[in-house]
């Protein structure tokens, strides 16, 4: 490469093809891990939520309700039918609830308001540690895999296990991710355009703190800030070439999930699509095609600036 001069993006793009080569494999499966770790927690939450065996006294007064039907059933020789009994001369046209079965129904109501709130709030303290951890724990892997495709293209050995290289500056890598998503949504307040130019602007990051652990994430945002001056709309472009293939990738989604249009309503299938992410296999196979791509921009932008130095 010429570091001398700025690369086009179809150089990038054919540059990171190259570094590919026999390379697939390990790459595909790095990102793999990488995305089902990341993404784990936040596929855990709503299924605890939403499936989680959590136990009130709301089931208490179900079966209390079904014990007076069950009770009503056996004395008019009637059988149950889902809480309806069918009237026959042998039924009241208006038969009233014996006081019995009011305390009965009262019990399981008192049991459902004085079990359901502590129950609810171990719930949510849960959910609020599975997201925790997902944010804490993104910072570091994204370094790790930044670290991975760096290693590519400069020609050093890598494995798949370098994804969990992050880790050995976990404080500072979540520090970093946290400080990014704080600052992008900010933006993103005020509208999505101001949103994506502090993305763009935040970008080289990971690949920064990488070549230079020792550098505070405040100071690794403003590095990159000022790497990426008059270089945000080549940089946008560059992903912007990679729509096809994105277009392309979404075909596995959109056929899995017309077979399965409800994965949560079964465990094994909930697995495979939310916990192993199977409808996106395109986009891990596309993802590392885009990862080395800037990569090699930034190698680009970084070289050019120290042979200009």
């Amino acid at each position: 490469m010429n570091y001398n001069v700025l690369q086009s993006n179809k150089e990038l793009r054919a540059q990171a093809r190259g570094q590919l080569r026999g390379m697939w494999g390990q790459m595909f499966l790095a990102f793999f891990l990488f995305s089902v770790i990341t993404t784990l927690p936040y596929s855990i939450a709503p299924y605890y939520a939403q499936y989680g065996k959590i136990k009130t006294g709301q089931e208490k007064v179900s079966a209390n309700i079904n014990s007076i039907i069950e009770n009503r059933s056996q004395e008019t020789s009637l059988p149950a039918h889902s809480g309806l009994t069918s009237k026959d001369e042998n039924t009241p046209e208006n038969e009233s609830i014996s006081a019995d079965e009011i305390g009965l129904i009262s019990d399981g109501l008192y049991s459902s308001n004085q079990s359901s709130f502590p129950k609810l709030m171990v719930t949510m303290i849960i959910i609020l540690v599975l997201f925790i951890i997902g944010i804490l724990i993104s910072g570091p892997f994204n370094l790790g895999l930044t670290g991975l495709f760096l290693k590519r293209i400069r020609g050093e050995a890598t494995a798949v296990k370098n994804i969990f290289d992050g880790f050995k500056c976990f404080a500072p890598s979540a520090l970093l991710g946290i400080f990014m998503m704080v600052f992008i949504v900010l933006w993103c307040l005020l509208l999505l355009v101001p949103g994506i130019i502090k993305g763009l602007s935040y970008s080289m990051s990971y690949f920064i703190m990488n070549d230079n652990p020792e550098i505070k994430p405040l100071e690794v945002l403003k590095r990159s800030k000022d790497m990426m001056k008059g270089q945000k709309w080549k940089l946008f472009k560059l992903y912007l070439s990679f729509i096809g293939w994105f277009f392309l990738a979404l075909l596995p989604m959109v056929i899995i999930y017309a077979v399965i249009p409800d994965p949560a309503s079964n465990f094994t299938a909930w697995v495979l699509l939310e916990i192993l992410s199977l409808p996106l296999i395109g986009f891990f196979l596309v993802a590392p095609y885009v990862w080395l791509s800037v990569a090699n921009f930034y190698e680009n932008l970084k070289m050019k600036a120290r042979n200009a130095g």
